[in-house]
């Protein structure tokens, strides 16, 4: 007679109780989804990398400053594979800097690269190596500016110093 357990006999609750255990803790490790809030800019889920994205334009809008590694991280998600990592990496760019350099993230893999060799550009002129001045949003009063001057949503807008008008504007 071979042993297979520890006593001559295991009974069938404990038999049943073991294996549904090691069941369940085997359907909850290998079948759930990585946290999207978890990896940062280096994490395989492209899920987690727009989540940095998010939230360094957060932070850096509620502080007025970017890092200058935050900016590196972003400038090399812009080679990523997925598309929408790549659109977050460049809406989230051209929100902090008010710049694009030419990146499209639709243009094929060669067009992309010119543009990020610009980006990667920028990164080596930014002399700092603590923290980078971010384009400020647009404030309230600016806006409630152009919605008294009587400027439609869809209109492009021409900024000067002294006043807000819209293209085709005649005065």
């Amino acid at each position: 007679m071979i042993r297979r357990y520890p006593c001559d006999i295991m009974s069938l609750s404990a038999t049943l109780f073991s294996t549904a255990s090691i069941a369940l803790l085997g359907i909850q490790v290998g079948c759930s989804a990585p946290s999207p809030t978890r990896g940062g800019f280096a994490s395989p889920a492209p899920a987690a990398r727009t989540y940095a994205v998010e939230q360094t334009v957060r932070e850096a809008h509620r502080n007025g400053t970017l890092s200058r590694q935050d900016l590196k991280s972003m400038v090399e998600l812009l080679m990523a594979d997925d598309d929408l990592v790549r659109f977050m990496a460049i809406a989230g760019l051209e929100d902090l800097t008010g710049e694009t350099l030419g990146y499209r993230i639709f243009d094929p893999p060669e067009v992309r690269y010119e543009a990020i060799l610009k980006w990667r550009g920028y990164v080596v002129t930014v002399k700092s190596a603590g923290k980078i001045l971010i384009k400020p949003p647009p404030t309230v009063t600016t806006v409630l500016k152009k919605v008294e001057q009587g400027i439609e949503p869809g209109d492009r807008l021409i900024e000067t110093d002294d006043k807000v008008s819209s293209e085709g504007d005649q005065g």
